[in-house]
């Protein structure tokens, strides 16, 4: 039996949903469908049945549930007695930042200890307060606060461009915001974005995608355009495959990196490292809370 049947299993139960596992698990539906079926293989009889337009657990599902959770944290406590002569750091990160900024979190970690243990796992920016409660995690990196008793601090403002594919003919930016807008609807500055098109007398057909990596693919495969964070398009650009376009909105916008930490963690070095690390690279930004 593999962990990841467990933790799709329980995903599943928790969600009465494949579809919505397989959003919370960052893998498709496929994935779990089959995920379940080797489960239930392996346990010889049938986990989950329909209910609705979702599933539900059968009786022999609700008694499995009642230690699958348990076999996770044994699983959990048995890899990190293994780990335990190294340092070690948990990381969550939304998908974005995940792609762009822990990269460079990874190498000035590694400068400090090349044997350091570090596990990423990846929420939405709405969610990130489920990866403390779910103790996934040390500390996190969000484009959104995470407020309750979390503590969020601002590390920088991430300025919001236009970007269409490198390659089209023309810069007519009237008739590509006529056309079609890729827009992220969870995005903090979604919502004014929309206002300020609207406002010149755009009426484009919107596409809403979740995530940024899909969304940028479709810019490249001129589905239509989209206002990303530059951080998020640095590579593309550079790269030639996109380019950004001259339309300055009025106000500016911007979206919001955030740095998120336990109020009161434990004391830990790594931890302590970290912190350093960020105040040094973002000095005026690090010590301002985030709105709770």
């Amino acid at each position: 039996m593999e962990t990841q049947w467990l933790r799709t299993f329980v995903a599943a139960a928790r969600a009465e949903s494949f579809r919505r596992a397989a959003v919370k698990l960052f893998i498709n539906q496929t994935t779990v469908s089959h995920h379940i079926a080797r489960l239930e293989e392996y346990v010889g009889t049938a986990l989950f049945e329909p209910s609705g337009r979702g599933v539900r657990l059968t009786q022999a599902g609700q008694r499995y549930l009642a230690y699958a959770d348990d076999l996770l944290v044994m699983e959990s406590k048995a890899r990190d007695a293994v780990n335990a002569a190294y340092p070690a750091i948990r990381l969550a990160a939304s998908p974005s930042l995940a792609e762009t900024l822990l990269p460079w979190i990874w190498r000035q970690l590694y400068r400090y200890d090349e044997r350091l243990q570090i596990d990423v796992c990846v929420y939405p920016s709405h969610r990130m307060r489920d990866a403390f409660q779910e103790k996934s995690c040390d500390a996190a990196f969000s484009r959104l606060p995470a407020g309750g008793t979390l503590d969020s601090r601002l590390l920088f403002h991430d300025p919001i461009g236009l970007v269409a594919p490198a390659d089209m003919d023309a810069w007519d930016v009237a008739s590509l915001l006529a056309a079609r807008v890729i827009v992220q609807p969870d995005a903090s500055y979604s919502r004014e974005l929309l206002q300020q098109l609207r406002a010149r007398g755009h009426r484009p057909q919107l596409i809403e995608v979740e995530q940024i990596a899909v969304i940028k693919r479709l810019v490249e495969e001129r589905v239509g355009v989209a206002f990303l964070p530059e951080s998020t398009t640095v590579r593309e650009i550079l790269e030639g495959r996109l380019a950004t376009l001259p339309w300055p909105p009025v106000p500016p916008l911007w979206d919001s990196v955030y740095w998120i930490a336990s109020s009161d963690p434990p004391h830990s070095e790594i931890l302590e490292r970290l912190r350093r690390i960020l105040a040094a690279r973002w000095p005026d930004s690090v010590g301002r809370r985030g709105p709770s």
